[in-house]
């Protein structure tokens, strides 16, 4: 009667030792999918901002350029400067409708999987486009960034040593910055919502 006893103990509690285990499995789910969906919301915050950032220095650059249309040395740089922050501009658009059609509720894991191999692609698609048109998007701009704020022709300070360093640090400085931002924040970002996908993907197979 006793062995019986026990035995209908032990099966009650390996019972809810399996219910909660799979409680337990459930809820990593759910905080990996969550996790997930928190990197991405960053990367989305961050481009959005990147629009508002970019479409003001647009509008700034294309009304300056359009003010001193007749000084061809300014308005013809600033133009072209323009055109660019637009192509930046809209890589950042695209960024962020292809952020916003991830659905982190109604896919599957394979799906979400998919639309971060799809957004990695993206991302450094454009990420060599943008750092080919870098070097020409800084110089196209630095005429009117000059004469805007320091009222700087910068045409007849070329020779000046300090203007050259000034100019050289800046660009070393951006470079750096833009290539650190992309590799530790943006790049990591995606591989941890990757990897959350991938927890939960071995939870779903061990089932």
């Amino acid at each position: 009667m006793e062995l019986e006893n026990f035995k209908k103990s032990w099966k009650q509690f390996d019972t809810k030792l399996i219910e909660n285990l799979k409680l337990n499995e459930k809820l990593l789910k759910r905080l990996n999918f969550g996790n997930s969906k928190n990197e991405m919301q960053k990367l989305l915050v961050t481009e959005q901002l990147n629009i508002a950032g970019t479409f003001l220095a647009f509008v700034f650059f294309t009304a300056y350029s359009l003010r001193l249309i007749n000084e061809v040395q300014y308005s013809v740089p600033g133009l072209i400067g323009s055109s660019l922050l637009l192509a930046y501009l809209s890589f950042s658009v695209i960024k962020v409708k292809n952020l916003l059609k991830i659905n982190y509720y109604d896919s599957s894991i394979v799906g979400l999987q998919k639309a971060l191999s799809k957004i990695k692609v993206l991302v450094l698609r454009f990420r060599r486009i943008e750092y080919l048109l870098m070097p020409l998007l800084m110089f196209s701009l630095l005429p009117i960034t000059f004469i805007s704020i320091a009222d700087l022709n910068i045409y007849e300070n070329l020779d000046k040593l300090w203007l050259q360093i000034l100019l050289f640090l800046g660009f070393a400085i951006t470079i750096v910055l833009v290539i650190l931002v992309n590799k530790h924040f943006y790049d990591r970002k995606i591989r941890n919502a990757e990897d959350f996908l991938k927890e939960v993907s071995q939870f779903e197979i061990s089932e």
